[in-house]
């Protein structure tokens, strides 16, 4: 596929995901004129299907309590660290649970989604709908599993011409 802008926009989002969030590894994806496929592993880098690069270190467990941190509610000895009110949790104000796969393709929507429509407005033109609603996912079980839909990703390319929705246009730039 030759990606014009948008198709750069979306491939571009895509390999910043992992920017994002350092606890992803991105493997095979395709930009196609009318959807998207990729594959996200999720977990400390490196421990699933893949290995990870020599530079890469796994993101930093931030539940685990610090015995010098004296704040109320950080660890189980400060004031809040019962059930009775403000501080009940053990998590430090502004930590949050590990991302979602529906949070991530929702960042990664809305940030191309911007994008395309910085571009739209200096054409002054108005750009519709280019996301559908949801998103489709799988969950990769083994490397069989893995293999079978890396291969279809990877293919899906050749099959454009197959698909419901092709017309042969002009690519624009």
């Amino acid at each position: 596929m030759v990606l014009n802008k948008i198709g750069k926009i979306v491939e571009n989002e895509w390999n910043d995901l992992k920017n994002r969030y350092p606890n992803i590894t991105l493997h095979e994806y395709c930009v196609m004129p009318n959807h998207f496929h990729g594959i996200i592993e999720i977990g400390a880098v490196g421990a699933g299907l893949a290995p990870a690069p020599n530079n890469v270190a796994p993101a930093p467990n931030n539940n685990t309590p610090n015995p010098n941190d004296n704040r109320a509610g950080a660890n189980n000895n400060g004031a809040g660290a019962n059930n009775n009110g403000a501080g009940a949790n053990n998590n430090r104000a502004g930590a949050s649970p590990a991302p979602t796969v529906g949070q991530m393709v929702g960042a990664f929507k809305s940030l191309v989604m911007k994008k395309c429509l910085e571009i739209a407005k200096s054409r002054n033109e108005y750009l519709g709908k280019l996301w559908q609603r949801n998103y489709f996912e799988h969950i990769i079980r083994d490397w069989q599993s893995y293999q079978t839909i890396a291969d279809y990703i990877i293919s899906n390319p050749d099959k454009w011409q197959d698909d419901t929705f092709y017309t042969p246009q002009k690519i624009q730039q």
